[in-house]
């Protein structure tokens, strides 16, 4: 279908994951190690063929260590984050 991701293949995973490691290696890679999570979320996701269904709540949860009883209008930092990720 159009728009679907598909998971990458197990050697194209482990590819890009070794890549990535490379890069965040890197002392140019000047990133917080909040940052560098929420980049290996992205990047696992989409290699898992999920990176459509990434959302707020979920960033919440498996990136920012909050409960599933997160509420973004009390705790807004994945909001803020979020906007941070696409300047």
């Amino acid at each position: 279908m159009k728009g679907q991701f598909t998971k990458a293949s197990s050697s194209f995973q482990k590819a890009i994951s070794h890549q990535l490691e490379l890069m965040l290696a890197n002392p140019i890679f000047n990133a917080t190690p909040k940052r560098v999570a929420i980049l290996k979320y992205f990047v696992n996701q989409t290699l898992a063929g999920k990176g459509r269904d990434i959302k707020d709540d979920m960033e919440a949860v498996e990136v920012f260590d909050r409960g599933q009883d997160f509420d973004q209008t009390v705790d807004p930092i994945v909001k803020i984050q979020t906007d941070i990720r696409r300047e």
